[in-house]
């Protein structure tokens, strides 16, 4: 079962190796899932980690 998403935030605080940048920035990402009688048995999941980074380190 598909899922996709996207996400508005503003990084007050540390994400892997950037500081706290106070900006705003928005993404999207996907999930996928996999059920079993009802129960989800396994996730996979993309979000654009490279984006994101570049979206907050940028000036």
């Amino acid at each position: 079962m598909p899922n996709f998403w996207s996400g508005v935030r503003i990084l007050a605080g540390c994400l892997y190796w950037i500081e706290a940048t106070d900006k705003n920035i928005t993404w999207g990402a996907m999930e996928f899932f996999r059920l079993k009688d009802g129960i989800i048995t396994e996730i996979w999941e993309s979000w654009p980690l490279h984006d994101m980074t570049d979206l907050l380190t940028s000036e």
